[in-house]
């Protein structure tokens, strides 16, 4: 799990740069990324509170 929050702050910080460049082609990928991650997060979060309570 937290491999993948590490992965989303470098992701941020590459959106950030994009976003600042206004490199619309790589924030679009960057935005894919994040949301990609931050769903794989939730995902993985949901099944440790249900392993708990299962």
């Amino acid at each position: 799990m937290q491999t993948l929050i590490d992965l989303l702050a470098e992701e941020t910080q590459k959106y950030t740069k994009a976003f600042i460049g206004g490199n619309s082609k790589e924030v679009e990928q960057q935005r894919t990324i994040i949301d990609f991650l931050v769903q794989e997060i939730n995902i993985r979060k949901q099944r440790m509170v249900s392993d708990k309570l299962g």
